[in-house]
């Protein structure tokens, strides 16, 4: 399972130790608990909270045996919330709880679980500052790796410096690599994270260890925000506009 930090787990996660039962596909009665979580806005005020169902051993329950075969259930608002897991920088992106508090047992780090690869793009950070995206190892060119394409496009535009964070197995999620792998492999996969800033994410391989292909650009790495860029050539422009005038 994931084992618990020295310090414990933070506020914003709980266990809730019978949260479904029934008969498994195998025929066998089953039962187990489920991981709570609270998302919250920037501010700490709370936003949405998520239940997922797992085994004892911290594996997903078997959907056969969760009555209703909802192994995930949220209630709230998603958009912009996350469930923030505090530690030391860079900080890391995560999907689900699960993926996320493996990473953050396994790593001590920042920890921000959006509850959705769509609510990647609407997290906050300073301009430059590192951000890692674990994310799952989707099939290339699957809506998941898209998606996960276009968040990471969005965050480095807004000025974040993105890396992304992939682990070997294809199909697989950071909390399979902690069951398989321990602690020692989810560090050496987010500790192998490729820079985003370096390299231009084209979204396909067929390489066994990533479903991203990078591209080496043919031009330094921007260091400034968009935003700022286009103050730049604004200003510029009118400078010249009045010159010619």
């Amino acid at each position: 399972g994931i084992p618990t930090p020295p310090g414990g787990w933070p506020d914003c996660v709980r266990w809730l130790p019978l949260a479904w039962g029934g008969i498994a596909d195998d025929g066998i009665y089953r039962r187990g608990g489920a991981l709570l979580v609270v998302a919250t806005d920037a501010s700490g005020a709370p936003q949405a909270v998520q239940q997922v169902m797992l085994t004892d051993r911290g594996t997903k329950a078997p959907v056969s045996a969760v009555p209703g075969g909802v192994v995930k259930r949220t209630t709230g608002r998603l958009a912009g919330a996350a469930v923030r897991l505090p530690g030391a920088s860079p900080q890391i992106v995560a999907e689900g709880p699960e993926t996320g508090v493996s990473i953050w047992a396994a790593t001590g780090r920042a920890v921000l679980v959006t509850l959705g690869v769509a609510n990647f793009a609407r997290q906050r950070f300073d301009p430059g500052a590192a951000v890692v995206i674990a994310r799952d190892h989707d099939a290339p060119e699957s809506p998941a790796d898209r998606a996960v394409a276009k968040a990471a496009a969005a965050l480095a535009e807004a000025g974040a410096a993105v890396s992304i964070a992939t682990p070997p197995e294809p199909g697989s999620d950071f909390n399979d690599l902690i069951q398989t792998g321990g602690i020692e492999a989810v560090r050496a996969t987010i500790a192998a994270a490729v820079p985003w800033q370096n390299a231009l994410y084209s979204g396909m391989a067929g390489g066994s260890g990533s479903t991203c292909r990078y591209v080496a650009p043919s031009f330094p790495a921007p260091t400034r925000p968009i935003a700022l860029l286009s103050a730049d050539v604004l200003t510029a422009v009118r400078a010249f506009l009045r010159e010619v005038e």
